[in-house]
């Protein structure tokens, strides 16, 4: 499994991306909600983050992290390529190469709070920001 590098001229394949693992995995966001999110924030904040992808055997972007500074940003792994070790890889590789040691998840995102508990990380505080995010420590 390589990790590699994403360049501008990738972006349209991270959103892509990005935006096909929210309409599976994020049942509780409306189709504005997402629509807002992808032009408010995730278009905008690529070029502010340490981006890199993880592909599978065919050469496919099946996953990217996102960080800035200290902090894992944004993790997406496509609904078809979970739980397959990706985001594990790619959770590593930001704590031992770009010594991240926290981040923030949407209380609501359940599966996501499980897996980072199981890669070491803890919660430090919850609930009181809007949104509702989970803050989470290693």
């Amino acid at each position: 499994m390589q990790i590699e590098t994403i360049h501008p001229e990738q972006f349209n394949d991270v959103i892509r991306l990005w935006e096909t693992t929210v309409r599976a995995c994020y049942e509780y966001y409306s189709e504005q909600h997402i629509e807002d999110i992808k032009q408010r924030v995730v278009t905008r904040q690529l070029d502010n983050l340490t981006l890199r992808a993880v592909h599978n055997l065919e050469g496919e972007m099946v996953g990217f992290i996102g960080t800035r500074n200290s902090k894992i940003a944004m993790l997406f792994i496509h609904p078809e390529s979970q739980r397959q070790g990706f985001g594990r890889a790619l959770v590593r590789y930001a704590v031992e190469l770009l010594h991240c040691d926290h981040l923030e998840v949407d209380y609501r995102n359940i599966n996501a709070i499980v897996f980072y508990r199981r890669l070491g990380f803890t919660i430090l505080k919850s609930g009181d920001n809007t949104p509702p995010l989970v803050v989470m420590q290693k």
